[in-house]
């Protein structure tokens, strides 16, 4: 409405709009989280005080050019929310006992990785190793915090986890992690047998991250 009410003649026809602007007004104060929220304070003052505002020229008209991107200032409050939200529930003090939210699901969910920069990268570039669509999938799994696909067919039910794992057949020492989890925990626990796949994943992180 803000960029549309700027032209003259749409302006004159915006009675045709009165029934869109209550709920839209009202679709928008709920998803800011009411005008009272620490986020309606930081748009306020580009919108007009009430829903009949959209609309009856007091703010938007060809003679009030409004020049912010509305949209665009909108979707970065609505993304802020959002990640508040997501934070709120992978915070470490909801661990439990009961699997529901494991120290691996916590680590996963803030740590902060160019991993996603694999989905923006061109895979034409030769790599020093064969990257399989076996391999994209177990990428993508490991991107997405899911437990990965069985290779050794002997997962089971485990205290601290909420999918069947599976349990690695290499000698592990008492620090050592032997269980072949969805949040990478295993890898970085110093396996012998995952040298050789953690070195391909530094090396090909490397490179997409040098190509982006």
């Amino acid at each position: 409405m803000s960029s549309c009410l700027n032209d003259p003649l749409l302006f004159s026809l915006r009675s045709g709009l009165e029934r869109f602007a209550t709920p839209a007004w009202n679709i928008m104060i709920d998803a800011l989280g009411g005008n009272g929220s620490k986020l309606w304070t930081q748009v306020k003052h580009l919108l007009p005080p009430t829903a009949a505002g959209l609309i009856d020229g007091t703010l938007y008209s060809p003679l009030t050019a409004n020049k912010a991107r509305l949209s665009t200032v909108a979707l970065k409050l609505l993304s802020t929310i959002n990640i508040e939200q997501f934070r709120s529930l992978s915070s470490p003090s909801l661990l439990s006992d009961d699997g529901c939210l494991t120290p691996a699901d916590v680590i996963q969910a803030n740590s902060h990785s160019f991993a996603g920069r694999i989905f923006a990268s061109s895979l034409k570039q030769t790599v020093p190793f064969a990257f399989s669509p076996s391999s994209y999938i177990a990428w993508c799994l490991f991107f997405l915090g899911l437990p990965p696909i069985s290779t050794l067919y002997n997962q089971q039910l485990q205290d601290g986890f909420d999918y069947p794992v599976q349990r690695c057949l290499s000698k592990h020492g008492v620090h050592t992690v032997p269980f072949l989890d969805a949040g990478g925990c295993h890898a970085s626990s110093g396996c012998p047998s995952t040298i050789g796949a953690r070195s391909k994943k530094h090396t090909f992180s490397s490179r997409v991250v040098v190509q982006v």
